[in-house]
């Protein structure tokens, strides 16, 4: 029994909503199809989950040995991280508040179980 490998990016600087858009679409592919999917995607979250797929899948390939063509994406998360509240000049001297939001992304890939 092996157990599943994951990869976390911590503070991805897109907004973790923008990220859970992309979930239902990969739990449970191949990893093989997953990439083909994500990179097939423009967009900015494609990118960030393209890279944590890739290293994900190379934790479990050198610290599982385990074989890329058996593996499948069996978890993805992607939570609110750090909000950075920023604020830009407008007319009159007053200021414009907004926020640059992060997220927690988490991949996990493992073996299909056997039933």
């Amino acid at each position: 029994m092996h157990m599943a490998t994951k990869a976390i990016h911590k503070n991805a600087p897109i907004s973790a909503r923008k990220v859970r858009a992309f979930r239902s679409m990969l739990i449970g592919l191949p990893v093989v199809v997953a990439r083909a999917q994500l990179k097939n995607i423009r967009n900015k979250s494609a990118d960030v989950l393209s890279a944590l797929l890739n290293s994900a899948v190379h934790n479990a390939l050198h610290n599982q040995k385990l074989e890329e063509r058996d593996l499948f994406v069996t978890e993805m998360t992607a939570d609110k991280g750090l909000v950075y509240k920023r604020s830009r000049p407008r007319a009159k001297g007053s200021a414009y508040a907004y926020m640059k939001r992060t997220a927690h992304v988490m991949v996990v890939v493992g073996k299909r179980e056997e039933k």
